[in-house]
């Protein structure tokens, strides 16, 4: 019988309610598991059972060389609570065990043992047989032979990546808590990229372009009726279920729009230290990538073959038209660069200055030093 045999033949005994007491967690759960890992449970030197510590027993020490290197703390259905953790933690208290593992046979929750933090902060895998789907059983078969096999047991290799996991589970973790704040500062001010994304997104939807303004109201409009929600799913975001509960401490708060800041008009740019004037954003674009082109013939076509060049339904520059920005542009929109280059060029000055950097990058000129714009007061 196959691990995920014996996962899904606990699975229905603990769904069928036949595991009353803590004894049938270990007959017919752990002890079945144990054996698909490549442990022999009826061998001491391999698995002991009601293993001495000095504050109690532990109810198994899995050992390799005669040294336990795991120990595991088994509890009847649902008995998982606080002080079965804890009392976990006081076996293997100064005892150098690497992992330890807490289950009632429904719930399997893996902790690196010397890590640093509160227990809740150790676990770094928690597996949850009463939720089993095809998905699940591939990945539960996988943790269980990763963190528990007798071989990555007894090589160390699953000490290492429980480490490993534990670290990118609490680097995921870090990341999610700041998710509300990073939306929150797309949507307030629009940030550019985002604002064209909708732009075009309702562009293929209707097939008219909405005003930048239109978009840039909606976007402040929508930030603000989502901080209320965002500071409380923030604030209520509990652990995943394979990863460590999220360490107590100072929530992150989501700051409420701001007003936006006074919008300066562009004129030209300076590079190298020569002024360029051109009178607006779009224009300033343009002759900048003229200058480049004029510096560089193969400017244009790196910056076609760009990825950066292309999004979902536009491309910034080509020698085709008709890919620029779809098929909705008027004429002023079209803007020619000589050589049979054109740029589309419907865009808010923050999708101006966005295409400036990239058209920097490419260029290979270093934008805010090498590179300056040439502003002036709205």
């Amino acid at each position: 019988m196959s691990l995920r045999e014996v996962i899904q033949k606990t699975a229905g005994h603990l769904e069928s309610g036949v595991l009353e007491i803590e004894a049938h967690v270990r007959q017919f759960v752990i002890d079945p598991i144990l054996c698909e890992l490549g442990w022999d449970v009826q061998d001491p030197h391999q698995v002991f059972v009601e293993y001495k510590v000095d504050t109690g027993y532990v109810d198994y020490a899995l050992l390799d060389k005669k040294k336990p290197v795991v120990f595991i703390e088994a509890k009847k259905v649902g008995n998982l609570k606080p002080a079965a953790e804890e009392q976990l933690f006081k076996y293997a208290n100064n005892k150098g065990i690497p992992l330890l593992v807490l289950t009632d046979g429904n719930q399997w929750d893996f902790y690196l043992a010397m890590a640093a933090g509160e227990p809740s902060e150790r676990r770094f895998c928690r597996i949850e047989l009463g939720t089993l789907d095809n998905a699940r059983l591939i990945e539960y078969d996988k943790s269980f032979h990763k963190f528990l096999g007798k071989q990555q047991v007894g090589s160390g290799t699953a000490q290492e990546d429980a480490g490993s996991h534990l670290a990118d589970t609490k680097s995921r973790e870090s990341a999610r808590a700041e998710l509300a704040n990073a939306w929150q500062g797309l949507l307030s001010p629009p940030d550019g990229l985002l604002r064209e994304l909708l732009t075009e997104e309702v562009e293929s939807i209707c097939g008219t372009r909405p005003h930048q303004q239109d978009v840039e109201t909606f976007l402040r409009d929508f930030a603000r009726s989502v901080v209320s929600p965002m500071s409380q799913a923030s604030q209520q975001s509990g652990p995943t279920r394979t990863g460590p509960s999220k360490p107590s401490g100072k929530q992150s708060q989501v700051p409420r729009a701001a007003p936006s800041p006074a919008v300066k008009k562009i004129v030209g740019f300076q590079l190298h230290g020569n002024e360029v004037v051109c009178g607006n954003a779009v224009s300033t674009l343009v002759e900048m990538v003229k200058a480049f082109q004029t510096q560089d013939s193969g400017f244009l076509p790196r910056l076609y073959n760009d990825s950066r060049n292309r999004t979902k339904t536009r491309v910034f520059v080509s020698q085709n038209r008709d890919e620029l920005f779809g098929k909705h542009l008027r004429d002023y929109h079209y803007k020619d660069l000589g050589g049979g280059w054109w740029l589309g060029a419907n865009m808010s000055v923050a999708g101006v200055i966005q295409k400036i950097k990239l058209v920097c990058d490419i260029a290979g000129v270093r934008y805010g030093t090498q590179l300056t714009l040439l502003e002036e007061d709205t």
